[in-house]
């Protein structure tokens, strides 16, 4: 089955580091759209809970790549983890997230934050200050 991609679309709401809920807005021909809300989950990623403290960067760094940079999603219609009407194990779409020009993985993009979180806590912890 096809994958979709969706280039029209508003953030509702950050839930965690990888699931979002987002309106999109589908073209069904005939200069007819419609808009859906709908919950995705990142393919293949797992972010930290949002109730860490790692979570709670994560959550607003987030927010503030959707706040900046354009971005659209890509959901993916078959996986071992979808049902029969297309969503994941929780009821969410599994999609991946592109941002910007460059089309960089959301999942990549979180990935090298948390880098530079752990490293502020190392450096912290150990008593060493970067510079």
């Amino acid at each position: 089955m096809k994958n979709y991609i969706y280039k029209d679309v508003k953030v509702l709401k950050v839930i965690d580091g990888d699931t979002f809920d987002f309106r999109i807005k589908m073209d069904v021909g005939f200069q007819i759209s419609v808009e859906k809300d709908i919950r995705i989950r990142l393919a293949n990623y797992n972010a930290p809970e949002r109730n860490t403290p790692e979570g709670k960067e994560i959550t607003h760094f987030v927010n503030w790549i959707f706040a900046n940079y354009p971005f659209h999603i890509e959901t993916y219609k078959t996986s071992k983890y979808q049902t029969k009407d297309k969503k994941g194990k929780y009821g969410r779409y599994i999609a991946a997230v592109y941002i910007g020009g460059a089309n960089r993985l959301l999942s990549v993009m979180i990935d090298e934050e948390l880098k530079k979180i752990r490293g502020r806590k190392t450096a912290i912890d150990s008593k060493v200050v970067k510079r």
